[in-house]
């Protein structure tokens, strides 16, 4: 959140335990503020990431796991004292970092949360650097035997490896507040987000990094779980992207084909057109003044002969992206 930081009081509703003593002006304003009820949708997509996790939203792999906790601990740090918070923006002055963010908590079992606290974190590694060559204090508490000595300070891997952990919940964090948007409409607009996840997750699969694949790999096989299955799915999603004139039932056809395969691909695409013929004759009886039944083959036979030039338009509009 660009401006402003979360309060610990917010972290509170969100069920994350602060362990350490509040300062006085914080610790004040959480009666007022567990009175406010939360109203944040949780997205299916971050979903997928907690399959990578050991249910409570720490990542399986030990590495990430470590690389994650030590730049959440060293935020919480720098967050838990007024004096700090002052000290490190003094240090982001002398690093000339100009940027209107600042250090935000993160619930670690909502994974939007997480990726705004490391995404922040990352813009002010080098105030982090400099706060440990000239604090002392933030150097020992931070040493084996300090308060926060089981941890230790994030080395320069660490922050290696969570800038790469950021790159792929980039992409989730944009898509969430592009499906959930409520000021326009996104019915006919998320087969494209869905299409260009299953894409973003093969080519993830393709990768160097071992860890990364893993958690590719354990997020595609809870996506195709979830997605690959139609009979499951709300069939209004799918008649709002044959209803659109920029798509039609070629171009769901063909994003089916593409992320299931020819044959499953081409039976979740008759699924989809049965689901359009249903909400066709339902409001035809609704509305029709006449007892007589227009036919709809002839049309019906004249989009199938357009097919193959539809979807080639689909794969050239598809690859523009």
């Amino acid at each position: 959140m660009e401006g402003e930081m979360r309060s610990d009081d917010e972290m509170r509703l969100e069920g994350e335990e602060i362990s350490d003593t509040l300062p006085p002006e914080e610790e004040s304003q959480s009666h007022s503020a567990l009175k406010r009820k939360e109203t944040c949708k949780r997205s299916k997509v971050w979903d997928h990431f907690i399959a990578y996790t050991d249910g409570e939203g720490k990542p399986r792999a030990n590495e990430l796991n470590d690389s994650i906790e030590r730049v959440r601990t060293v935020v919480r740090y720098v967050r838990q004292s007024p004096a700090r918070t002052r000290k490190f923006n003094d240090y982001v002055l002398e690093e000339k970092i100009e940027c209107k963010k600042s250090l935000c908590l993160d619930a670690p079992a909502r994974w939007n949360s997480v990726y705004m606290m490391l995404e922040t974190a990352l813009i002010f590694q080098g105030v982090f650097e400099r706060y440990k060559i000239y604090d002392a204090d933030f150097r020992n508490d931070f040493m084996p035997g300090g308060p926060y000595g089981r941890i230790g300070l994030p080395l320069t891997d660490n922050w290696v490896m969570v800038s790469k952990f950021v790159k792929v919940l980039r992409y989730f964090y944009d898509l969430t507040n592009r499906i959930f948007g409520s000021l326009y409409v996104t019915s006919n607009t998320f087969l494209d987000e869905i299409s260009d996840v299953d894409d973003l997750l093969k080519e993830r699969l393709k990768g160097d990094d071992v860890y990364l694949v893993d958690m590719a790999r354990q997020m595609k096989a809870k996506f195709d779980k979830y997605w690959g299955n139609i009979e499951k799915m709300n069939m209004m999603l799918y008649v709002a992207v044959m209803l659109d004139p920029r798509h039609k039932y070629s171009y769901l056809r063909y994003v089916f084909k593409n992320m299931h395969g020819p044959e499953i691909g081409e039976k979740m695409g008759d699924l989809a057109k049965s689901a359009l013929y249903d909400v066709f004759e339902k409001y035809k009886k609704m509305y029709s003044s006449t007892p007589s039944r227009p036919s709809i083959t002839s049309s019906v036979e004249s989009s199938q002969e357009q097919d193959d030039d539809i979807e080639r338009r689909a794969v050239r509009d598809k690859r523009k992206k």
